[in-house]
């Protein structure tokens, strides 16, 4: 279960997924825009990767959620 893993994993999970759908990204222009299997002249490719660009913003934004816990986790515990 999610909530079982610790939130600085979980930051690390998601900077993992970040990284690995940027860089399915950047491969797919690898050929230059010109090369058929570019986004820019294959239709499957572009969606492919639009998916994968929605991925990395959804990772990203439970990035930002789960620094914010670790973050508030620290403060409460210095405040001890």
């Amino acid at each position: 279960m999610l909530s079982n893993v610790p939130p600085l994993q979980r930051a690390h999970d998601l900077v993992v997924g970040i990284v690995d759908d940027l860089s399915e990204i950047a491969t797919s222009f690898a050929g230059g825009p010109n090369d058929p299997r570019s986004p820019v002249n294959d239709h499957a490719v572009l969606a492919r990767d639009s998916a994968r660009l929605t991925y990395a913003s959804a990772k990203a934004n439970a990035l930002a959620g789960e620094l914010a816990a670790v973050r508030e986790a620290l403060v409460e515990r210095a405040g001890r």
